[in-house]
């Protein structure tokens, strides 16, 4: 294989030209770019249709990882010296590599690290909030249950955002060698983001004890099902019987494993569609949930992990009873009954 020939097997653009700025050799890769490249011609002309390139060809300094704008793509530029037998420079080789694809990644994980930010700084000014509520001395039982949930909620969402930055990190990285993973790391970052965000969206409601109690369970489930459009999660309600003043020292337990319920949906189960129906009576509140998630297809016991064993302790707790397994399709169903009288365990 001669040297012309090799030359072709390589996806980069090149260039080689001697001292005096003649064309000594270029690939077809550069040749697209640059098609009034002919053998043996002085150069400088034939790169008028891009003055980036003209003065990079022409400048005495060292050329490394020097971008320019061809035919509106990014491309890198790198030279290197050609010596003849006696060490002296008689040619000059470039290499232009074509970069655009990396520059929309990065633009693209710059965005996500922005917003990634800005949610940092929102779990700042919440996490101080909740300092601040933690130095009062009379806390009723409610705002106790508030202030665990939101530190739980916290604790999740600082654990995705340090997931998120990670793979924003990763997407970088990539970006120039492997543009296929880099953009795979930042379709698993807009979605863990939008997962996040939504999440976010619900603390408002499950924030201090009094405002959580003034909202209700009806209120909260419809702030959940609008919160869930943006990560396309169907979150379909049904409500029966009338809400009353003798179920807010339910609502803790009831929205927290909702909300623990649509994360898991999301993060885990690969659902399109949430089924949530909740009876409110004069003596209990039953819970009923489902997803049409397929990730447990084929099983027929269901692992119950750090979230489900902690849904099944706050029932407990409340002195309720809960059913839980795995659906036709592989989804996750969950059964929950509780008592609206106060005889909660210690």
């Amino acid at each position: 294989m001669n040297f012309e020939d090799y030359l072709e097997y390589i996806e980069e653009a090149i260039l080689m030209i001697d001292n005096t700025y003649d064309v000594i050799s270029f690939n077809s890769a550069f040749s697209k770019l640059f098609p009034d490249v002919k053998a043996a011609a002085y150069v400088i002309p034939c790169l008028k249709s891009c003055p980036e390139l003209q003065a990079l060809v022409l400048s005495e300094e060292p050329v490394s990882d020097r971008e320019i704008t061809v035919h509106a793509g990014k491309y890198s530029v790198s030279a290197s010296n050609i010596c003849d037998a006696n060490g002296h420079p008689a040619a000059v080789s470039f290499v232009l590599t074509d970069v655009t694809d990396f520059e929309i990644l990065a633009g693209a994980a710059k965005e996500n690290i922005a917003l990634l930010e800005k949610s940092n700084e929102v779990l700042g000014a919440q996490k101080s909030d909740l300092e601040e509520k933690n130095l009062l001395k009379e806390r009723l039982a409610a705002g106790q249950e508030s202030d665990l949930i939101l530190g739980e909620l916290h604790d999740t969402l600082g654990h995705a955002l340090t997931v998120l930055h990670a793979l924003s990190k990763l997407a970088l990285i990539e970006g120039r060698t492997n543009t296929a993973a880099a953009r795979e790391y930042l379709e698993e970052t807009q979605r863990l983001v939008k997962i996040s965000l939504a999440e976010l969206d619900t603390l408002d409601v499950l924030g201090s004890g009094g405002k959580g109690r003034a909202v209700g369970i009806t209120a909260f489930l419809y702030r959940l099902k609008q919160s869930m459009i943006s990560v396309s999660l169907d979150v379909r309600l049904t409500i029966t019987g009338v809400e009353q003043d003798c179920h807010g020292r339910l609502f803790y337990p009831v929205t927290r494993m909702v909300q623990e319920a649509a994360t898991n949906c999301l993060r885990h189960a690969d659902a399109t569609v949430f089924t949530v129906a909740v009876d409110f009576s004069d003596t209990h509140i039953q819970l009923m949930m489902e997803d049409n998630g397929t990730s447990l297809s084929g099983r027929t016991e269901l692992k119950k992990g750090n979230g489900l064993t902690g849904m099944e302790k706050r029932v407990l707790d409340y002195c309720g009873e809960i059913k839980m397994g795995i659906t036709q399709s592989g989804g996750v169903f969950l059964r929950v009954t509780l008592p609206v009288a106060e005889d909660r365990l210690l």
